[in-house]
């Protein structure tokens, strides 16, 4: 002490342990996650240190998780007179149609459909064909004049109706006298 005694001093230490936490974060593609005054954008875990009310460190890591967004196309094509569901809507013209639809965890998805409405074609054929020939039309190997229909598939799938006009020119017979 002052006087050259001894003095008794008492410590009481207290160890204060650094405090250490976690936690998740659910983003999804194309947004950003600001932590620790950095902006993240992809999926990963990433380490801050803070100083606790204490003074010593605390230490937070954020485990961030980036889910996907879609942006998908869909090319389909129908025949006239039919219809297309898209996004609870019903389709019979051709056209570019959008859906805004979200995936299962929530994160946008773009969803666009070319649709092409395939016409019906209906062609008329005249045909010619004499006595006693016959003419295939339709699997049908034909004779007698008339007019007659065949469906068959076009190069896109739907319909095509064709009208055959069928003739069939009579024979002549002709006498020639010669002297």
């Amino acid at each position: 002490g002052s006087f050259g005694c001894d003095s008794l001093v008492t410590l009481d230490l207290a160890v204060v342990n650094n405090f250490t936490s976690s936690f998740n974060a659910v983003i999804c593609q194309g947004d950003s996650y600001l932590f620790d005054g950095v902006v993240y954008t992809a999926s990963g875990s990433h380490v801050a240190t803070f100083q606790s009310v204490a003074g010593c460190d605390s230490i937070v890591t954020m485990n961030l998780t980036v889910n996907p967004s879609y942006d998908l196309v869909v090319n389909q094509s129908i025949c006239q007179g039919l219809n297309y569901t898209f996004d609870g809507q019903i389709y019979a013209t051709s056209g570019i149609y959008v859906a805004n639809l979200q995936t299962v965890n929530g994160c946008d998805s773009i969803t666009t459909l070319n649709l092409i409405v395939s016409q019906s074609i209906t062609n008329t054929l005249n045909q010619v064909i004499c006595k006693g020939d016959t003419y295939s039309f339709n699997n049908q190997t034909l004779s007698t004049a008339g007019t007659y229909a065949g469906i068959f598939a076009s190069a896109g799938g739907c319909d095509s109706i064709v009208t055959l006009n069928l003739v069939v020119a009579p024979s002549y017979v002709i006498m020639v006298n010669d002297t």
